[in-house]
Formats: C-alpha cells, structure tokens, sequence
C-alpha cells in the first residue's frame, strides 16, 4: 500500500508536468497565430492581391520556422518581431533581410529580439539608413559600444532620444563616435541622446552665448545658416513621421 501511494504521488507529479507542457504548447501556438494574423493584416495595405498577400505569408511562416530552429529565438519572438517589422512599413523582402540582423545585435546586446528590432526600426529611420547599409550601421553600433564604457542597450537608448536630430551628423559613424566619448566620461543611454540633441538644437538655434561659443570654433553666418536650413528640414520629415 505504501509503495502504491508513492507510486501515485509520482503519477500525478509527472501528469502535472504533462498538463502544464499541454499548456504552454497552446499558449506558444495561439500567439504565434495572433502576431501572424495580426502581421498579414499590416502587410495587406501593400498586397492588395489575395494570392500575392497568401504567398508573402507562406513565405514568412518558413522563414519563422527556419529561424526559431536556428537561433536562440523561439516562436513567439519570431512571429511578435514579424509583426513589429510589418507594422513598421517593412514589405516582405525587408523583413526577410531585417530581422536576421535584428537577431545578431539582439544577441549580441543580451536583448529581447523585440527590443534589438524597435531599436534597429528606430535608427534606420532617424538616420535614413537603406537596408543595404544595415550590416554597416550594425557593426558600427556593436564596435562603438564594445570599444567604450557602456553597452549596445544603453547605445540603442541613445538613439531613441536622439530621435530626428540624428539626421544632423553628417553620418552614423560620427554619432557612434560621439556617443561614444560620452561614455567614457559617464555620460550613456538616454542622457547622452538628450545631451547630443540639446547640443544640435543649440547650433540650429543658437542663444547668444551658443554663438560666442561658436565664433571661437571659426564657424561662419554660412554654417549657421546651413545648420538652420539642416534643422527647418529635420523638423519637416519629423513632422511628416508623425
């Protein structure tokens, strides 16, 4: 009798085991369904065609497979970084060639791949990089973080408060660089984005001790008003974003 209690105590250890596996299963399927149905509907305002739309989606739901089997991402994050990326305007070949390299700054950052793709959506659009350049501006992001005192994070979380103002650099490099210096003396994430963006603000519409400032570096009425010019048509493609 004892050893049949004991018996049924294992039983019934194991079948918990066995119902909250069942559980989850479901859970992992029904999302998976709902951020790829909600994904079709994003991708449906660029494929008008129903076979054209039907054909993106089996095309995506193969590559979902292949990089949930893959990668360290399992289904969810697959199917939920699918839905951002349509959401966020990307058509078919875009998010096929995107969220891979959203997979390897995610990876490499220690970051939720849903948190890699907002940050890369993010600096594409600020800084008007074209997916052929992405790999670029991803290398660039992983060596300026790993060569200075702060990490791809808190370099996304720059980014995000540079916002529109990064259109001001002449080009990615640079912001890195800067962002950069900055964390090597303490300053990181969101205060260096902040800092940066005050800073070019103050150079499109500089105070009068902004322009002192800048009449020790030599900069000309020219460059100012380069920099005003610069920053009328930052705030017309932000507005137009908006």
């Amino acid at each position: 009798a004892s050893r049949l209690e004991s018996l049924g105590a294992a039983v019934e250890q194991i079948g918990g085991k066995v119902r909250e596996f069942e559980g989850e299963s479901v859970n992992v399927y029904r999302n998976y369904e709902d951020n790829m149905l909600a994904a079709e509907y994003a991708l449906s305002a660029q494929y008008t065609s129903v076979t054209e739309l039907s054909k993106v989606m089996e095309g995506l739901n193969l590559h979902a497979s292949e990089w949930a089997a893959t990668t360290i991402f399992h289904t969810d994050d697959v199917s939920k970084a699918i839905n951002e990326a349509a959401h966020a305007g990307w058509n078919y070949e875009e998010i096929v060639k995107g969220i891979p390299q959203a997979m390897l700054i995610a990876q490499a950052g220690s970051m939720d791949l849903s948190q890699g793709l907002d940050y890369l959506i993010k600096m594409t659009n600020s800084t008007g990089t074209s997916f052929d350049n992405m790999g670029t501006l991803i290398d660039q992001w992983a060596k300026a973080s790993n060569l200075s005192a702060t990490n791809i994070g808190e370099m996304g979380e720059a980014f995000m408060s540079l916002s529109a103002s990064a259109m001001f650099a002449d080009n990615t490099q640079e912001l890195f660089t800067m962002l950069a210096v900055l964390a090597d003396v303490g300053v990181t994430g969101s205060k260096a984005g902040t800092l940066i963006r005050n800073a070019m603000m103050r150079m499109i519409a500089p105070t009068d001790k902004a322009k002192k400032a800048m009449a020790g570096l030599d900069a000309s009425e020219e460059d100012l008003a380069d920099w005003k010019e610069a920053g009328a048509t930052a705030k017309e493609l932000a507005d137009r974003k908006s």
